[in-house]
């Protein structure tokens, strides 16, 4: 289902770019550089060194958001018989009762 996501360009990019705290090079890391107060573009890997990571991750988030809309739907239907819910389903009367 992950090989089956498309992600944009553009919001490869736009991840990159709103998130650069998390692009640090280490030698910024260990200079103690406050990624918010506009670091240097050398404290900041560059975007061709990141870029295929942070496809690999939009494309599991966005795998993992397919498999929980199709889940629910899924699911949409099912009644549970009754002593048979899931612990933590809210529906249950005793969801909150921990072993």
């Amino acid at each position: 289902m992950e090989n089956e996501q498309h992600i944009p360009e553009t919001a490869v990019r736009d991840y990159y770019d709103r998130n650069q705290d998390r692009f640090l090079t280490p030698d910024a890391l260990r200079r103690g550089i406050d990624p918010y107060d506009a670091p240097a573009p050398s404290d900041i890997h560059p975007y061709e060194h990141v870029r295929h990571g942070i496809e690999r991750e939009l494309r599991q988030a966005a795998a993992h958001r397919a498999f929980f809309t199709w889940l629910d739907k899924a699911r949409a239907d099912v009644e549970y018989a009754d002593g048979y819910e899931h612990p933590g389903d809210p529906t249950h009367q005793d969801h909150e009762h921990r072993h």
